[in-house]
C-alpha cells in the first residue's frame, strides 16, 4: 500500500489546472439577396393600383352626380309645369267674364241702368254739396237690392273727390 502513503497534493499544486477551453461559436448568418429591380416594380405596382382605385372612385362619383343632376332637372320641369298650370287657373278665375258671372249668379248684382251712371270731375276750388247728390241716387235705387251699398259707394266717391 504504497499508494496510501503517497501524497498527491504536491503534484497537483505544481501542475497548472487547465480550464476547459472556451468554444467559439460561429454564427452563421444568411444574407438575403435583394433584387432592387423587383423592389421598385412592387412599389410602382402599388402606386398604380392606388391611382386606378382613385380613378374608379372619381368616375363613380361623376356618374352619381350626373344622375342627381338629371333628377333635379326633372323636378324643376315638374315644378315649372305646375306653376304654369296655377297661373292658368288664376288667369281663368280672375277673368272679367268669370267675375261678372259670379257677381250676377251668386251675389245677385246686375248691370247699372242708364240713369245710374256716375260722371265726375275733380275741381279743387269748388266744394260739391255731398248731401244733394247721394239723395238722388238713394231715391233712384230705393226699391232695388244692393241700392244702399251702391248709394254709399257713390257718397264715398263724391267725398274723396
Amino acid at each position: 500500500m504504497v499508494q496510501a502513503g503517497y501524497n498527491y497534493a504536491r503534484d497537483l499544486a505544481l501542475q497548472p489546472v487547465s480550464e476547459p477551453a472556451k468554444r467559439e461559436r460561429h454564427i452563421h448568418r444568411t444574407y438575403k439577396k435583394v433584387n432592387r429591380k423587383q423592389e421598385w416594380l412592387i412599389k410602382i405596382g402599388i402606386c398604380f393600383f392606388l391611382y386606378a382605385c382613385l380613378v374608379v372612385f372619381l368616375c363613380i362619383k361623376g356618374a352619381v352626380l350626373g344622375y342627381q343632376i338629371v333628377q333635379l332637372e326633372n323636378d324643376i320641369n315638374k315644378l315649372e309645369a305646375s306653376a304654369d298650370r296655377m297661373e292658368y287657373e288664376i288667369a281663368q278665375k280672375s277673368s272679367l267674364e268669370k267675375i261678372e258671372q259670379l257677381a250676377v249668379a251668386e251675389l245677385g248684382m246686375h248691370h247699372p241702368e242708364e240713369h245710374m251712371k256716375i260722371a265726375g270731375s275733380c275741381i279743387e276750388n269748388q266744394e260739391m254739396k255731398t248731401d244733394e247728390y247721394p239723395e238722388t241716387v238713394e231715391a233712384q235705387t230705393a226699391g232695388k237690392p244692393l241700392g244702399k251699398l251702391y248709394a254709399s259707394l257713390v257718397h264715398l266717391a263724391v267725398n274723396n273727390n
